[in-house]
């Protein structure tokens, strides 16, 4: 979007902002609004989560169980210094 597009739509949003309630005008603006919200919120939303489960994924990584030469199954090797 160009700037002078952007300056036209915070232009007529203030003009609409005080006009009476049940201007045709007013309701279609705030009908587009809404739908411009919604899925922005979606958009916000999906972006959180992948930045959550990639936080998540590199704490989980770092352990015992995340690890990426972890063997399923395997049994655990007592230290060498308990061998007596």
């Amino acid at each position: 979007m160009r700037d002078d597009d952007v300056r036209t739509c915070l232009r007529v949003l203030e003009e609409l902002a005080t006009a009476p309630d049940g201007d045709p005008d007013l309701e279609r603006v705030r009908k587009a609004v809404s739908a411009f919200v919604k899925r922005n919120r979606g958009r916000d939303r999906a972006l959180e989560r992948r930045r959550r489960a990639a936080a998540d994924a590199a704490v989980l990584a770092g352990t015992a169980t995340g690890a990426t030469d972890r063997e399923e199954g395997a049994p655990h090797a007592p230290p060498d210094a308990a061998r007596t």
